[in-house]
C-alpha cells in the first residue's frame, strides 16, 4: 500500500448510516478506504495528507442507482429498435451512459438488464483502466420466459431446470445479482398484468442466487407477480404495481403487509411514468389522438402509482432508489428526478437519501463496501453545494465526486 492520505472536510456531513447530519464534518482516507469519519478537531489528520475543504457544502456517500439499463439510450427508443445495433455499438453507448452517471455523483450503478455479455465487458474494461465509470453491479441477461419481457436480451429460460441452468451460467460469467421478469412488461407481445413464471420456477431462481450469496430481484408490474415473488423469497421488487389482470389498479393491504414482513425492498420507479407524461404534455398542441390517449393513460398510471407507493411507505415497506435509466425517456442523470418523485409520496429528504445510499447498498448486497461513510468502506464520496437533507435539488450542485479515494470530478480531479 502506498499510504496516500487524503482529508476531506465540509460545513456539513451526511454519513448515510441513519444518524443525523453533523456540522464541520471530516473524512480521512488512506488510499481507497475511509479510515475515520468525524468532526473537525476531533479526528486525527495525518501531517502529510492532502486536504480539501468545501465551504457551504455537504459531504455524503456517493449515490447508488439500483436500477438501470446501460445499453439503452433513454430517449424513448423502444427496446426492439435498440436491438438492431451490434454489441459493439451497445458497448459504446454503455460507456457514455456510465460516464454520465458518474459525473452526476452516482458512484455505484446496478445494470439490471443488458444483452449478451456487453456489461461484463464494460466492467472489465473499466477495471483495466480503459474507461471510467461507477462501480458496476451486474445481472447480465435478466431471466425471462420464452417471448417474455426483454426476451431480446438473451435471457430466455423456461421451467425449473432451464432457470437453474441459465442462472448458473450467469453466475459463472460474473453476475452479481439475479434478476427475473416475474411479469410481462413494456416489451411488445407481453402482458404486464399477468405473471410470467410459476412459483416453483421463481423459487429455483432465488435458491440459485442465495446459494451463491447473491441478491434476487423480481420485475413485478402486477399484484400476482408481487405475491409470487414474495412467496419465492426475492430480496427486491422492482415497480411493485398493484395491477389486476384487466389492468385496473387495486391496492392490496395484505400484500403490503407481506412486503413489510418479508423485509424485501421496493424500487418504485416513479420517474419512468412521469417523464413520458411530461414529454408528451410539453408538446400537447401537436399530439395525435393516439398520443393523447397515451398521455391520459400515463398520467392516470403515474397518479395511481404515487398513491400506491405512498401507502407502501406508510405501511413501513423499505424503499430503494433506482431510476430505470435507459428505459423509456429516463436519462442517466434520471436518478435525481426519481429522488424528487420519491419526495412526493411522503418520504422525507433524509429518507430519500438513505434510499439512494445505505438502502440501495443493502438491497444489492454491497453494503460491506459502499453506501455509508464509515471506516473500512470504499472512499466513494459526493460533495454538493448546499444541504440536500433539506433540499434535494442541491444534489445537482456537484462540487466533487470521489471514487475509491480518487477525485473523478471537481477541481481536485
Amino acid at each position: 500500500m502506498s499510504n496516500r492520505w487524503t482529508v476531506l472536510s465540509a460545513d456539513r456531513l451526511f454519513d448515510g448510516t441513519g444518524r443525523p447530519p453533523t456540522s464541520d464534518g471530516v473524512v480521512v482516507i488512506r488510499d481507497e478506504e475511509i479510515t475515520e469519519v468525524g468532526v473537525r478537531g476531533k479526528v486525527g489528520e495525518p501531517a502529510d495528507a492532502r486536504t480539501a475543504h468545501f465551504e457551504a457544502a455537504t459531504i455524503l456517500p456517493g449515490l447508488i442507482d439500483a436500477h438501470t439499463h446501460l445499453i439503452m439510450p433513454g430517449d424513448g427508443t423502444p427496446g426492439e429498435e435498440v436491438m438492431k445495433y451490434s454489441d459493439g455499438i451497445l458497448l459504446l453507448r454503455a460507456v457514455a451512459n456510465a460516464q454520465r452517471a458518474l459525473e452526476a455523483g452516482i458512484t455505484t450503478l446496478a445494470d439490471t438488464g443488458a444483452r449478451n455479455q456487453v456489461t461484463f465487458v464494460l466492467r472489465e474494461a473499466i477495471q483495466m483502466g480503459l474507461g471510467t465509470g461507477p462501480r458496476l453491479v451486474l445481472c447480465g441477461r435478466p431471466l425471462t420466459r420464452t417471448g417474455g419481457h426483454c426476451w431480446f436480451l438473451g435471457g430466455e429460460a423456461d421451467g425449473p431446470d432451464g432457470i437453474r441452468s441459465a442462472a448458473r451460467q450467469l453466475l459463472r460469467e460474473g453476475a452479481d445479482i439475479i434478476k427475473v421478469m416475474a411479469t410481462g412488461g413494456g416489451t411488445i407481445g407481453t402482458d404486464p398484468y399477468r405473471p410470467s413464471y410459476r412459483p416453483r420456477e421463481l423459487a429455483v431462481a432465488v435458491a440459485e442466487a442465495h446459494d451463491a450469496g447473491k441478491r434476487a430481484i423480481a420485475h413485478c408490474s402486477a399484484t400476482e407477480g408481487i405475491s409470487r415473488a414474495l412467496e419465492a423469497g426475492f430480496d427486491v421488487i422492482f415497480h411493485a404495481h398493484f395491477r389486476q389482470p384487466d389492468g385496473q389498479l387495486e391496492f392490496q393491504p395484505e400484500v403490503a403487509e407481506r412486503l413489510v414482513d418479508s423485509g424485501a425492498y421496493v424500487n418504485p420507479t416513479l420517474e419512468v411514468n412521469r417523464v413520458l407524461a411530461e414529454t408528451l404534455r410539453s408538446r400537447a398542441t401537436e399530439l395525435t389522438p393516439a398520443e393523447e390517449a397515451v398521455l391520459a393513460e400515463r398520467e392516470d398510471r403515474y397518479a395511481g402509482q404515487c398513491e400506491n407507493v405512498a401507502r407502501l411507505v406508510q405501511s413501513g415497506v423499505k424503499m430503494v432508489a433506482g431510476s430505470d435509466a435507459g428505459w423509456g425517456h429516463v436519462d442517466f442523470d434520471g436518478l435525481l428526478r426519481e429522488l424528487d418523485a420519491m419526495l412526493t409520496v411522503g418520504m422525507s429528504a433524509e429518507e430519500v437519501l438513505l434510499a439512494a445510499t445505505r438502502n440501495a447498498a443493502d438491497a444489492l448486497g454491497v453494503s460491506s463496501e459502499v453506501g455509508t461513510l464509515e471506516a473500512g468502506k470504499k472512499a466513494d464520496i459526493l460533495v454538493v453545494a448546499g444541504d440536500p437533507t433539506s433540499d434535494l435539488a442541491t444534489l445537482r450542485n456537484v462540487k466533487a465526486v470521489m471514487l475509491g479515494g480518487r477525485f473523478v470530478k471537481g477541481e481536485a480531479a
